[in-house]
């Protein structure tokens, strides 16, 4: 069966992680414009590519990633053109689930009467059946630990990390990112490099980079194999946010290369990753004494991680199996077994298979 799945970004990790086991073809259609004044002209052109994609390759499966929430009755169209034989699978991140989009007229509805309906965390599960999807496919589908796999990964994957520690902030700059609470951590960490990714102008615009201390290396949004690389060549990851329910994919990416990690105490963060992180409130010198520990412990946190990757990996495996069962897709079953050697060096204590 043909599966195609829509992402209106230029880049998402989950959907590319989940690729290689569930086998759609995957599509990113970004935004043309990044003025806020155009994006309801980018909104129309993301529109026309979408319908162009599913025209073109017909798929038996088509997967949504939402927001924006108007992509739903758009592909609700489609499928009526298509005589109702297309199935339809809404991936809903956080803020599918919150105002504005889960304001949009008849959204609830629509998202009722799909083939599956995901959430990506047992907060987000609980939000969905607070709004009113009530349908028995709704499913519980976390994110997938980061694949990082070929060439440009395995041979940065080799290389030691030599000179001055480096500290990886993956940013978007949002309302929800302390982004001053890192700054002035880094300036209490002075022998430490700080890399915050994301776009420059979004970063110069909110005076982030006027602000920064000399240790603070803004690089700019880069590609994923670039992306990739830092990740993989830094010694501590760190993933920060100020609001309840987030999920950040940096925490994903972080157990899936192996990495020592630092979050945010949230909730939701240390539900899904209290057996690899280090929790700080966002307050610059909590933050630096956190991160000071996590470089000082960076070979037994990065073992932590790869347990919780392999822990994450079958639980989730577990959670697609019983979600595609609903659209009548199979995959291969994994299990404790299939990770040989991986599940035996998780301490027993720690394993929770299937959630």
């Amino acid at each position: 069966m043909k599966q195609l799945y829509l992402c209106w970004n230029d880049y998402q990790r989950r959907p590319d992680s989940m690729r290689s086991t569930v086998g759609y073809e995957l599509r990113f259609i970004p935004p043309p414009f990044r003025s806020r004044l155009l994006k309801p002209f980018g909104y129309v052109w993301q529109s026309i590519a979408s319908l162009w994609a599913v025209a073109r390759f017909r798929p038996g499966v088509l997967w949504l990633q939402l927001p924006p929430s108007f992509l739903v009755h758009l592909m609700w169209i489609a499928r009526l053109l298509s005589a109702g034989r297309m199935r339809l699978v809404a991936d809903c991140h956080n803020a599918m689930l919150r105002p504005p989009w889960s304001k949009f007229p008849v959204t609830i509805a629509l998202l009722n009467r799909m083939d599956l309906v995901l959430a990506h965390n047992q907060e987000a599960l609980a939000q969905a059946r607070s709004l009113g999807i009530t349908t028995p496919r709704l499913h519980l589908l976390e994110t997938r630990p980061a694949q990082l796999n070929g060439p440009v990964c395995v041979e940065t994957e080799s290389r030691q990390t030599g000179g001055t520690p480096t500290i990886l902030v993956p940013l978007s700059y949002g309302v929800d990112e302390p982004v001053d609470v890192v700054l002035s951590s880094a300036a209490r960490l002075p022998d430490v490099t700080f890399l915050l990714t994301g776009h420059l102008e979004k970063a110069r615009a909110k005076g982030y980079v006027g602000r920064a201390p000399v240790n603070v290396r803004f690089t700019g949004k880069v590609d994923v194999a670039e992306y990739n690389r830092l990740l993989l060549e830094c010694d501590v990851v760190l993933g920060i946010t100020a609001f309840e329910g987030i999920q950040l994919s940096v925490a994903n990416e972080a157990v899936g290369a192996a990495k020592p990690l630092v979050l945010s105490d949230t909730a939701i963060l240390r539900e899904l990753f209290a057996a690899a992180a280090l929790f700080s409130p966002n307050e610059p010198e909590a933050l630096a004494r956190m991160l000071r520990s996590a470089l000082a412990r960076k070979a037994q946190l990065a073992v932590r991680s790869r347990e919780l990757a392999t822990i994450r990996e079958i639980r989730w495996n577990a959670q697609l199996q019983s979600a595609l069962s609903a659209i009548g897709v199979e995959i291969p079953t994994v299990s404790e077994t299939d990770v040989g050697g991986a599940w035996n060096s998780v301490p027993a204590a720690t394993r929770k298979w299937p959630r």
